[in-house]
């Protein structure tokens, strides 16, 4: 089992699984106060990942999920395809998209309050 079989068990679909998480190592109590804050805001959340290749799951602990195509083809190795998708990910929901990140960061900053 070589470095290759690595990698094409990384790759098997050639997409990077973007996850956005409900902070799995925080008190129970506060996740849930945060997936409330985030359901409240569901619909502004879902317009921002209109034009995204994201999308809310439904899902309590990974609550957006993205998919960006692995292009080996393109680059010189496994790592640099790989850190380009990450890149692109990161550009499509962070750099391009302060609203989303607004909305996000407003929740996460309500959950706060409310937690304490």
């Amino acid at each position: 089992m070589g470095d290759d079989s690595n990698r094409d068990t990384a790759v098997q679909d050639r997409e990077l699984r973007f996850n956005f998480r409900c902070m799995g190592s925080n008190p129970t109590a506060f996740r849930d106060i945060y997936n409330e804050q985030f359901t409240e805001r569901k619909r502004s959340i879902e317009a921002y990942l209109e034009s995204t290749n994201a999308a809310t799951t439904g899902e309590k602990r990974t609550m957006i999920r993205g998919t960006y195509p692995i292009r080996i083809n393109e680059h010189d190795g496994f790592f640099e395809a790989y850190t380009a998708a990450l890149n692109d990910a990161f550009v499509e929901l962070a750099v391009e998209n302060p609203d989303l990140v607004r909305i996000l960061s407003e929740a996460f900053e309500d959950s706060i309050e409310a937690y304490r």
